[in-house]
């Protein structure tokens, strides 16, 4: 399969949005660029923690290295976790999932907020 048959065609247009390169350099950071605040003392949540199968956890390993490395991500000074799941591509390859929603939550001025985490 090529790019024009996976984007819609109003979206092919923007093929170097979708290009690996562009996501190897981020864009400058900007005034409305800002860190999540953990609320103080907020209720932990409880999760179950479920280990990965070794082929997914060596994926997740070799994201995390690679990641951290090229600086697309920075280690993480939370004390919370988000989970991670793993879906099939069309090609059979995992495409790592990291799932935010047990966390988020909007209050009444419509800022973002995470609940903390305590592990």
């Amino acid at each position: 399969m090529c790019f024009e048959d996976i984007v819609p065609k109003p979206y092919q247009e923007f093929k170097d949005v979708f290009s690996k390169e562009s996501f190897n350099e981020l864009l400058d950071w900007k005034k409305w660029d800002h860190a999540i605040e953990l609320i103080q003392d907020s209720q932990a949540l409880c999760t179950k923690i479920n280990p990965l199968a070794p082929v997914k956890q060596k994926q997740l390993d070799d994201f995390l290295d690679k990641n951290l490395k090229s600086q697309c991500i920075c280690p993480s000074k939370s004390l919370m976790a988000s989970p991670v799941f793993f879906i099939k591509n069309k090609d059979g390859s995992l495409h790592l999932i990291q799932d935010y929603c047990p966390y988020i939550f909007f209050d009444s001025v419509g800022k973002h907020h995470i609940f903390g985490f305590h592990a």
